[in-house]
């Protein structure tokens, strides 16, 4: 039996689809920090406390809690990030908080969405989301994730788990996720090959065959109008094979094994990106995106020059507004502030608020 979803890519918490690398959030603000506090705003807007990150007396971020600020911005959850004796990270593993009442307007608020998107009555700008939002704000109760009892939940499950070699680099990982949020499963595998050098050459990722088959029908980018075609999740072979010439990297996408599109990396005499684009298997620029970089070799700013909403496998993006970010620094050269314009308008800001350990 075949179950089509229709779903928006922005709330979907997990689609890798052989992205770079399993996306994992960490930081590293050093032994001294007990946690980092992650601010967003948007222009015109006040700023929101998104996320802290916690950190143990090594150094190593342990947990990320998220929703602070109401329904707004996200549910409440905790993500633990287990390191092995040899400090290598082990696992990942994600809670959420489930509130009834809180539950319960999200499910209000979701098919109230859907509802106004599939019926065409939503038009940019004309602020039919935001009433739905407005009409449930005042009955959501506000939770501080760091007060909830989180050793009384039940929903703790390994969101990855890391396999590595003998030289301590990524051989295997593997990627779980809930159906029905009750039974979890094997989602996909990431598995790494390298070469003599032990640089990475190749990087595999399979979708697992799972008895649902899920297909998903995804938004053009940027966009609320479905593609054209459906992405069948069951299954899923991709790979990218990497060649390293003497200032760049070739990235050969390839699903099925049929070539899909090619990433080239250009990088300085540090051997840091200062470019990368994407072009498809016709040799068209999907995406053109330039780096640059301060003396203490961190990344200072990227630009994108060109995006077309689709990456190297011609699956579609959810494109933010802003082209161009400017990172900061404090004086121990620890991440504080990233500023997101378009063109040389300020559109958001992001701060990282440091706590120092007592």
């Amino acid at each position: 039996m075949k179950i089509k979803l229709h779903i928006i890519l922005t709330f979907l918490p997990l689609l890798s689809i052989g992205q770079e690398y399993p996306i994992i959030d960490t930081l590293n603000y050093g032994r001294d920090v007990s946690h980092v506090k992650y601010y967003f705003q948007n222009e015109g807007e006040d700023e929101v406390l998104i996320k802290t990150y916690w950190f143990n007396e090594l150094g190593k971020h342990t947990t990320t809690y998220t929703g602070y600020g109401g329904f707004k911005i996200y549910k409440q959850s905790k993500i633990t990030y287990n390191y092995s004796i040899n400090g290598n990270l082990d696992n990942i593993k994600h809670q959420d908080y489930i509130s009834p009442k809180n539950d319960s307007i999200g499910n209000f608020i979701t098919s109230e969405i859907k509802k106004v998107i599939s019926n065409g009555s939503y038009k940019k700008g004309n602020n039919v989301i935001e009433n739905i939002l407005a009409k449930y704000e005042s009955n959501y109760i506000s939770v501080i994730p760091e007060d909830i009892n989180w050793h009384s939940s039940e929903n703790l499950h390994p969101a990855m788990i890391f396999k590595r070699n003998q030289l301590g680099q990524d051989s295997l990982i593997l990627l779980f996720d809930t159906i029905g949020k009750i039974e979890m499963c094997l989602d996909e595998i990431v598995s790494f090959v390298y070469d003599e050098e032990n640089k990475l050459v190749k990087k595999k990722w399979i979708d697992m065959p799972i008895r649902y088959g899920f297909e998903l029908q995804v938004f053009k980018p940027s966009s609320v109008n479905f593609e054209d075609s459906i992405i069948n999740l069951n299954n899923v072979y991709q790979e990218r094979i990497y060649k390293y010439l003497e200032d760049t990297i070739e990235i050969k996408y390839f699903e099925e094994e049929r070539l899909t599109g090619t990433k080239i990396k250009v990088l300085n005499d540090k051997g840091l990106v200062q470019s990368e684009v994407i072009v498809n298997a016709r040799q068209d620029t999907l995406s053109y995106y330039q780096y640059k970089w301060n003396s203490m070799n961190k990344l200072e700013s990227s630009k994108r020059i060109k995006h077309t909403g689709y990456n190297g496998y011609a699956y579609s993006l959810d494109l933010t507004y802003g082209n161009i970010k400017k990172y900061k620094y404090d004086d121990k050269n620890r991440l504080v502030r990233i500023e997101t314009f378009e063109g040389d308008m300020l559109v958001c800001t992001e701060r990282y608020e440091i706590i120092e350990r007592k």
